[in-house]
This record gives C-alpha cells, structure tokens and sequence, in this order.
C-alpha cells in the first residue's frame, strides 16, 4: 500500500497532516504498560495545533526556542511536532545533562518555554520560563498546577500565519559535550526529513502497522531521525518503554511487544546477551555442547 511521500518543501507541519491522511485510526504512538496511551495518526494534527497555540497563548513567535527536557515517550513526540508545528525550534535535551548543564544550553540558546517530564522539572527551577510537564501537559508556574493545558482551537487564524519554510531551523540538539562543552546543532526541517526519506527503502523495506519499540532517547538525532520520523513514513506502531533500562524489565516487554524494529547501542546489546544469552550457551550446558559441532552451530544461533 501507498505511503507518505517527503517533497522537498516538506516541513513538520505538512508531514504531521499527511500522516493523518494517510493513515488515520492507526496508532502512531503508545507508551508500553499503559493501554489508555494509544494516540493515532489521526489525532496528530490535533495535538499539534492545540500544543502550538498554547505556546502562542504564552507570547511565543515564530523562531522561538523551546526546550524539551525529558525521556521518550508519546508526550516527547506530540510536543515536538506541536512546537514545530507552528514555525518554533525545539532545543531537545537529554535527560542525563545536569541541572548547570540544563541551565546553560537555556541560557544559550535563548530558551522562551519547557516541556520538562517529573524526573526533571527541579532541574528547570529558577529559570524564570513556563513550564509545562510532559507527563501529563499540565502547565506548571512557579512550582503549583496550574492546570491542564486546554486542547482547544486556541488563536485558530494566528495558527494559519505560523507557517514553516523547509529551511527553517526545526532542532537545536546539543551534544554530550565529549569534547568539551555541549554544543548546538541547528537542523532544518528539510534536512530531518529528507535524512528519514533518504533510508526508508534503501535500507529495510517497512511496512505500515509494523511495531517499533524504542528505548533510547530522542533528544539524539539518531532515535529521532531513525526511531520516529523514518518510521512514521509508512505508518508504523512506535511503542515508548519509558522507563529505566532494566535488562530483565526490557526482555519481559520484549517478549510482550514483539517488535519488528528497535533501535540500540553496542552496550545494551552486551548487556542482554550476558543477561540472557551468555549462561545458556557457556560449556557444560546443551546448547554450548552443541555449538562445538560445526554442522549444527547455525541452528543453534537461529534461536538466539
């Protein structure tokens, strides 16, 4: 079946309601655990706007940063797509950074707003910028609810004249600072997008309805790129594990979620196989008997 195809005037805006086009009840996101998190392609648009004209609300305009300090989960990516949605610039943070760290790339960056998730709103304190908490997108001030923030066709026609250019700079993602301190790459919507269309059939051909599991964080261009935006091409399932990367926790939603795709990291994978490969093959047990048999040893990997 027809997927979604990236022009190259493409920006976050005319992706997100070709999505809902294109796909409509399927599920775009949902979190792993919670059934009541499932947000279909249908509804992006929706968010989007709702999210983008509160932050009008705010006294926000076109170009303005806005930090999104939190792990991956549905919220991360409808704030994303709501904040660009309306020709502002996320500035995505990973969640690991230090509260000075935190407090510099805001500085840096000019920051106007946050979406910050519990784990991470005492780190954003003091900043004097609204906040709202990505948990639940209630909006906090000055550390008290100040209640949820209202999806509702908010500054609807001011909306219409938030209209992105593909040129238009979509992320400013700092990076672990490895060689000293973080630093800001600016990307625009076209190169996001053009990176995602660029490998969606090169590489592995997708299917619509496969499910994706992602786990790493998508304040990286490689789980944002790769993780979200590629596989919303062909009207994926993306489910969020959103919480710690427990190995025995993961292997358990593994087996549960059964996904065709997730993305990793060298580290993980040495952890799952010492976790969950390593002691059934060692010497002494059947399948590291049989692996000394060279005619056999493919059939024994197959499995693992």
């Amino acid at each position: 079946m027809e997927r979604v195809r990236i022009s190259d005037k493409e920006t976050m805006r005319t992706f997100t309601d070709a999505l809902a086009a294109k796909y409509g009840d399927l599920t775009a996101f949902s979190k792993y655990g919670d059934p009541d998190s499932h947000v279909s392609y249908a509804e992006l648009p929706r968010y989007a706007r709702s999210i983008g004209s509160y932050l009008i609300k705010l006294g926000l305009n076109k170009g303005d940063k806005v930090i999104i300090l939190a792990d991956s989960c549905p919220n991360w990516a409808l704030a994303y797509l709501g904040i660009t949605y309306c020709a502002m610039t996320v500035v995505s943070i990973l969640p690991a950074f230090s509260k000075e760290e935190v407090e510099k790339i805001a500085r840096h960056s000019d920051a106007k707003a946050v979406f910050a998730n519990s784990a991470n709103i005492d780190k954003i304190e003091g900043f004097g910028l609204p906040v709202i908490r990505l948990d639940d997108l209630h909006a906090i001030s000055d550390g008290t609810d100040a209640g949820h923030m209202p999806f509702s066709a908010f500054y609807s026609e001011e909306i219409e004249r938030r209209i992105p250019d593909c040129h238009d700079v979509a992320s400013i993602i700092y990076t672990s600072g490895t060689t000293g301190e973080p630093k800001g790459v600016m990307l625009t919507h076209r190169n996001l997008l053009w990176n995602a269309e660029a490998c969606v059939e090169p590489f592995i051909r997708i299917r619509r309805g496969w499910r994706v599991f992602s786990i790493l964080p998508m304040a990286h261009v490689y789980e944002f790129t790769v993780g979200l935006l590629l596989v919303m091409i062909p009207g994926c399932h993306i489910t969020y594990f959103a919480r710690p990367l427990a190995v025995t926790q993961l292997l358990k939603a593994f087996s549960e979620v059964r996904p065709h795709i997730c993305l990793t990291v060298p580290m993980l994978i040495e952890k799952v196989y010492n976790k969950a490969v390593a002691p059934k093959i060692k010497a002494g047990t059947k399948a590291g008997r049989m692996l000394r048999i060279p005619v056999v040893r493919a059939f024994v990997y197959r499995p693992i």
